[in-house]
């Protein structure tokens, strides 16, 4: 028998090795005898870990109070001004009287009343439904604001009745100063009204007809439960705030304070006419602007004699809300307290509006006059 060489037994030695380290078959627990402990062992259990933690950590005692490091402060803002939470506008109801909380703007609070006049600048003048406005600037805030002049008597009548009214469709009026016999108004800048707006390539559809009915009648409603009649509803008196984008009605200059128990239904009549001009895309002649045509094109069946009629007449709403207007056997009292569907909607979308003021700052050219330094 030859004897193993040295290459012969380690190989050996290593074929043992690797079966040592091959796992052996392990105890298996009897399924019908599950070893579950018991709530005293994992007490116990606890209990012995917390002993070996406490030996283990008691050879370092605490530190005393007196020291131990300050605690850490949170950093401190960048700005000391608290923010400011905006809470949501509630929106009025159709026909709401109470008058919106007082409140006012950056503006409203440098031009207070005639106060602070040297610190306004003029821009410039442009003349506009043969009316002659100012548009100025503070020093104090940003934004713009419109001023006319007129005479004394004819501002006494507008400042009256627009210091007593504030709702979000009615023009508001910031500041009124006298000079001599004359009087300067300063509103809050509403330079485009209704006209300019249906002047533009762009023509209104059904949705941004709803929108600005809704808007005036509100406004309606509202001065009809003051007892105040407007008296000169048109597109020339219903403009769009910037940059708010509000549709605001204006020029209170022929407004008048009537009697509780008188009604009238002008303002509602008016308003009709203007909703046609907006389907019609300009304004009306003065033969289409009578009751007596309307009721004449309605008895025809046609659509108050619009050129442009086979593209309204699937707007239903909008036709029977025309015709309640110039409806004059229902009063105007039952027309504000119980509204049509058509301006009962929640109709709030205002973003085509500040697509139309810039199509007319870019298609329309109103004769400016800038201001020339002294």
């Amino acid at each position: 028998m030859p004897i193993p060489t040295n290459n012969t037994t380690t190989t050996m030695n290593s074929i043992e090795d690797a079966f040592k380290r091959l796992p052996r078959p392990q105890r298996v627990l009897d399924p019908t005898r599950p070893r579950v402990p018991t709530t005293v062992a994992l007490l116990a259990q606890k209990n012995g870990h917390r002993d070996d933690f406490m030996k283990t950590h008691s050879a370092v005692p605490p530190l005393p109070l007196s020291e131990l490091p300050p605690y850490p402060q949170p950093p401190s803002p960048l700005l000391a001004s608290p923010s400011v939470t905006h809470q949501p506008v509630p929106r009025l109801a159709i026909g709401h009287v109470s008058p919106l909380r007082e409140h006012k703007t950056a503006l409203e609070s440098n031009v207070s009343k005639g106060s602070n006049r040297s610190e306004l600048l003029t821009l410039g003048h442009f003349k506009q439904n043969d009316i002659e406005w100012a548009v100025q600037s503070s020093k104090r805030c940003k934004g713009l604001f419109m001023v006319k002049k007129v005479f004394r008597k004819d501002g006494i009548v507008e400042k009256d009745i627009l210091e007593r009214l504030q709702h979000p469709n009615i023009t508001k009026l910031v500041s009124s100063i006298y000079e001599d016999d004359m009087m300067l108004l300063t509103f809050e800048y509403c330079r485009f009204s209704l006209i300019e707006v249906m002047s533009v390539h762009v023509k209104l559809e059904e949705l941004q007809v709803q929108c600005i009915a809704t808007s005036i009648f509100n406004a309606l409603s509202y001065l009809s439960r003051h007892n105040i009649v407007h008296g000169s509803v048109g597109s020339h008196s219903i403009r769009i705030t910037t940059p708010d984008f509000r549709i605001v009605l204006s020029d209170f200059s022929k407004s008048t304070v009537k009697d509780k128990k008188i009604q009238s239904g002008n303002d509602l009549v008016d308003l009709g006419f203007v909703l046609l001009e907006c389907m019609e895309g300009r304004s009306l002649p003065p033969h289409k602007r009578s009751l007596s045509f309307v009721k004449s094109q309605r008895e025809r069946n046609r659509v108050f004699g619009l050129h442009n009629a086979e593209n309204w007449s699937g707007s239903k709403n909008l036709i029977d809300f025309l015709d309640e207007l110039f409806n004059e056997k229902r009063s105007a009292d039952a027309k504000y307290t119980r509204p049509h569907k058509f301006v009962s909607s929640k109709n709030e979308d205002s973003e085509w509006l500040q697509a139309f003021v810039e199509l007319c700052t870019l298609e329309l050219f109103t004769s400016w006059v800038p201001k020339m330094e002294s």
